[in-house]
């Protein structure tokens, strides 16, 4: 089984998310090709890399250009803070081209001099010498203000809001989910994208008290930000990753954000509220190391952390932020690799309640509602409770990304008045989906290799579908499929001399 693992021992956000999976071998034409299937086109935004080096490590920078070939400025609301002196002397040399080859000459730093020659598909040059004193302040992250007019971002940052009539774009999180699903991209890359977007949207709707369909993505519904999380979910696509761990998250501390909603101290509301349940550690580094955008996608697409001495080591990929750290490189790693071994690891967060004065009929539909919510697993536990009475212990397995909905879910639908949360470790036998030939058609199975002892498991769901479909007996499907299985078992083990 493939799997990535972001290593953010510097923090995580959206770009570096993309650069170092583009650093991992990603092709950018990749990226390019699917913005272009949800309609942004080189006159909304264009996308380049550029070679960084980060303490001596060769790193790639991911960039979401307007069309006049500025790099669009994803947080200036956020940290016009103190950080003035900050230089990020990127060299690019030559020229940006809708095919990857990434260049430009240009010293970023405070003042931003850029004089990139730009070119899309056509070649038309850009020569921009932007002066506006657009100050680096680190990672692209999904809080920033969007300020967008015709796909396009309004000119000015931070230190001169006063002096521009701003456009703000308010697209809604269903809006921004419809632009995913009428899109052609592929299934797994629409999944992943929406997973992201759901889970800031959960948080944002928790910190402005408003329901997911009130929720309007002023901050995340910028076009670079957007470019980000559908970036991430296409390399992913693209290197056919199945599942994603990280390391724990390291926040900012000590200092403080200007945010849109006034001055809020680190690590941001978003970020914190997003990664409840996540592990995280808190740094003395005043500055936002963790983005909304970075935690969200690790919180929608994670599984928590794992050990990385059983991953056959694969690619290995740097995505570089914007500005130096005091004490670390501003770096995230991507490792891409096999799980080695018959086993797996993950964490997730296990929902605890106990209720003693609820009606028992509704816990069948209780049940059935956390499942359908995104549940991994929902039981009940009959308990004595303290004062005699009996009652039951409502048990939720559920990963990291949805527990606040699950939470929800609880309130809405249950008398209890509060929950408890734990981070679980799981150990578990890898499995893996296979289709098989059968007397009912293709149906679909499991594979696991246990101690050395390949088994293939019929489907319950499947099961169930097809003795409805041909009205039979389930006893008489499990059967049948239960020879199918074990027919597929013994022709794997053949071709499997390992074993």
């Amino acid at each position: 089984m493939k799997i990535a693992y972001f290593d953010c021992f510097s923090g995580i956000s959206g770009d570096m998310a993309v650069g170092a999976l583009l650093d991992a071998g990603v092709p950018l034409g990749v990226v390019q090709e699917g913005l272009a299937r949800i309609g942004l086109s080189p006159s909304q935004l264009t996308v380049r890399t550029r070679s960084i080096s980060r303490s001596q490590i060769h790193a790639t920078k991911f960039d979401v250009l307007r069309p006049d070939g500025a790099i669009f400025d994803a947080e200036p609301a956020e940290h016009h803070h103190h950080h003035h002196g900050d230089h990020d002397h990127s060299h690019d040399h030559g020229h940006s081209h809708g095919h990857g080859h990434s260049h430009s000459h240009g010293h970023s730093h405070d003042h931003d001099h850029s004089h990139g020659h730009s070119h899309d598909h056509s070649h038309s040059h850009s020569h921009d010498h932007s002066h506006g004193h657009s100050h680096d302040h680190g990672h692209s992250h999904s809080h920033a203000v969007a300020e967008v007019m015709d796909g396009e971002k309004a000119q000015g940052d931070a230190h001169h809001h006063h002096h521009h009539h701003h456009h703000h774009h308010h697209g809604s999180y269903a809006e921004i989910i419809a632009l995913i699903d009428g899109s052609s991209l592929e299934e797994g890359v629409k999944e992943r994208v929406r997973k992201i977007f759901r889970t800031i949207a959960i948080a944002e709707g928790r910190i402005h008290n408003m329901d997911l369909s009130e929720v309007h993505f002023h901050e995340v519904g910028a076009l670079d930000s957007i470019a980000d999380i559908v970036a991430v979910a296409l390399c992913l696509e693209h290197l056919r990753v199945e599942q994603v761990y990280s390391s724990v998250v390291p926040l900012g501390s000590g200092g403080m954000i200007r945010t849109q909603h006034g001055v809020m101290p680190l690590p941001a509301p978003a970020t914190l509220e997003i990664l409840k349940g996540y592990p995280v550690t808190l740094t003395n580094i005043p500055m936002e190391l963790t983005t909304p955008t970075g935690a969200g996608i690790l919180k929608a697409l994670s599984r928590g952390t794992i050990e990385l001495e059983r991953l056959q080591v694969e690619r290995v990929g740097f995505g570089a932020g914007t500005r130096e750290l005091p004490d670390r490189p501003n770096l995230l790693r991507v490792v891409i690799g096999e799980i080695i071994g018959e086993e797996e690891f993950d964490t997730v967060t296990l929902i605890e309640t106990n209720i003693d004065d609820m009606n028992p009929q509704v816990y069948p539909f209780l049940l059935e509602r956390l499942l359908e919510s995104g549940a991994m697993e929902a039981y009940l536990t009959p308990v004595i409770m303290k004062k005699g009475r009996p009652g039951m212990v409502l048990s939720v397995l559920a990963p990291h990304g949805a527990v606040d909905e699950l939470t929800k879910v609880i309130y809405r639908e249950t008398t209890t008045i509060g929950v408890r949360y734990q981070t679980l470790t799981r150990r578990k036998l890898i499995r893996e989906e296979i289709l098989t030939p059968s007397e009912f058609g293709v149906v679909r199975m499991k594979k696991i290799n246990s101690a050395g002892e390949l088994r293939v498991i019929p489907e319950y769901d499947e099961a169930k579908r097809i003795a409805r479909e041909r009205g039979l007996p389930l006893q008489t499907v499990l059967r049948k499929l239960g020879d199918v299985a074990r027919q597929a078992a013994s022709k794997l083990a053949e071709t499997s001399p390992e074993l």
